[in-house]
């Protein structure tokens, strides 16, 4: 019976290992499959990010082809974060250009492109593919982070040591390829008319300035901003991207010039104060501007109130040496008019102005006494409380005191 139980648990605890196996096993497999679908497969390519320089006047980034092949630049993009299909940076991903033997090094202006208080600069190649990355925390003025030697180990806080080569500068020139006639060999030429060989433009160096929507500083959009170039105006604004180069120009009529070099960019709205920004334009640049227009407030106006004079009323008596007056005969002013009597020599006030002063004045006079006289009649009845009480405990003591010394 022993036997048999321990040959049940053996089993049980067998085909539970089993199971457990089993699922370890499809879970790695599940986890593989996450891995390759979902996250960029890094390619090891020739080409890598060499040295970049994230805070200065004039920023940029080197690349070095550290393999033995020449590299075409246009198969890669540069982005300021490591996801190829989106635009989570700072500024979107942007495709480089130019032919790279092996061994060498250009450079990409990169101005207001990589934050000073960190980012990842990235190396995609054209399908998506990671190609080289690098993240950093904290920048230095004027100081590079520089792999030692090209293509090492990185390093921070270095001196510049820009490449001498711009990309852009390494674009091929075409050179049309013809394609020879073949002449039949027969006394009697036929002519055959030669093919025209179709150039592909070298695309255009220039510099880009995106003007993005403008807001006022309570960061609210406005619209119906004037954009002004070299205080030339342009058109309105509506999220205008700028373009310098040699021959563009910034308005549709073609008066305002948009060389490469130095511009001032003015935006103005009425109401508001003026917001301008002076930059300078080379091949290659990409700024981006986020004017903000500050409301201009209203001077208030102060308007003055006259004051309101306040009537007075001064009486005055006239005395004479044989006479009482009575109140119908009490002179005065009242509010700075005179009332002529019977008498050229006396001034009488109407008995009712009278009657009304006499009310007011005794209201002042008596409200103060009635409040004595109040407070004097609720006190009263506690003071003879108290005296009488105070003859009660002399009495008691008395008595108490009388009865002791009859007992002794």
């Amino acid at each position: 019976m022993n036997a048999t139980k321990k040959q049940t648990l053996l089993d049980s605890f067998q085909n539970t290992a089993s199971a457990c196996w089993a699922v370890v096993y499809y879970l790695v497999i599940l986890l593989n499959l996450v891995f390759i679908c979902f996250f960029p497969k890094p390619v090891f390519a020739e080409v890598v990010i060499n040295e970049f320089l994230p805070k200065s006047s004039q920023e940029w980034v080197e690349f070095y082809n550290k393999g033995p092949l020449t590299e075409d630049l246009s198969n890669y993009f540069f982005d300021d974060d490591n996801d190829f299909n989106s635009d989570s940076g700072s500024s979107p991903k942007f495709k480089l250009a130019g032919i790279l033997a092996p061994g060498t090094t250009c450079y990409w202006n990169v101005n207001s492109y990589l934050n000073d208080n960190g980012d990842t600069p990235t190396l995609f190649y054209s399908d998506g593919n990671l190609v080289d990355s690098y993240s950093y925390t904290t920048t230095v003025t004027d100081k590079s982070y520089s792999r030692i030697p090209d293509g090492g180990d990185w390093q921070s806080d270095q001196e510049p040591s820009k490449s001498a080569v711009e990309c852009l500068s390494l674009v091929p020139s075409l050179t049309p390829t013809l394609t020879p006639t073949l002449t039949p060999p027969t006394p009697t030429l036929t002519p055959r008319p030669t093919s025209t060989p179709t150039l592909t433009p070298t695309p255009l160096p220039k510099a880009i300035y995106k003007i993005n929507k403008p807001k006022d500083q309570n960061g609210v959009e406005l619209s119906g901003v004037k954009i002004y170039v070299d205080d030339l105006y342009i058109h309105h604004q509506d999220n205008e991207i700028l373009t310098f180069c040699s021959g563009c120009h910034c308005d549709d009529d073609k008066n305002v010039d948009c060389e490469l070099g130095t511009h001032i960019i003015r935006l103005e709205k009425e109401g508001y104060k003026d917001w301008q920004e002076t930059k300078t334009f080379n091949i290659g640049d990409n700024f981006e501007a986020n004017p903000i227009l500050i409301a201009i407030s209203p001077q208030p106006t102060s308007t003055s109130v006259p004051p309101s004079a306040t009537p007075t009323l001064t009486p005055k008596l006239s005395p004479s040496p044989f006479f009482t007056p009575t109140p119908e005969e009490i002179t005065g002013e009242v509010l700075g008019q005179e009332e002529e009597a019977t008498s050229p020599d006396k001034f009488y006030l109407s008995k009712e102005k009278l009657d009304l002063a006499d009310e007011s004045k005794n209201i002042d006079l008596s409200s103060p006494n009635k409040e004595i006289k109040e407070k004097s009649h609720s006190i009263l009845p506690w003071i003879f409380i108290v005296i009488g009480a105070g003859f009660i405990v002399i009495s008691l003591i008395s008595f108490f005191k009388n009865q002791q010394e009859n007992q002794t």
